[in-house]
């Protein structure tokens, strides 16, 4: 059995503190054939989401740590 994962620590954090956690169970490939791109563009977009804190990633999870940004740039389109 596996230990508690790094993206588990980011979400234990998140729910003490006022952010919102929104784990998905999907890694870049599940992500890339929902959204018709390429694996490439989406991995990094991922990446520079990370970067800015909207999400964390890994080991095919990804948590969303600013829902509120996230879904401003998905309004933005």
């Amino acid at each position: 059995m596996e230990g508690p994962s790094h993206l588990d620590d980011i979400a234990a954090a998140d729910v003490l503190g006022a952010g919102t956690v929104r784990p998905l169970a999907a890694g870049r490939v599940v992500f890339s054939q929902m959204a018709g791109s390429p694996l490439h563009t989406v991995s990094r977009t991922l990446a520079a989401w990370d970067e800015r804190g909207v999400t964390a990633s890994a080991r095919r999870r990804i948590v969303v740590r600013r829902l509120d940004v996230l879904t401003n740039l998905a309004e933005a389109g």
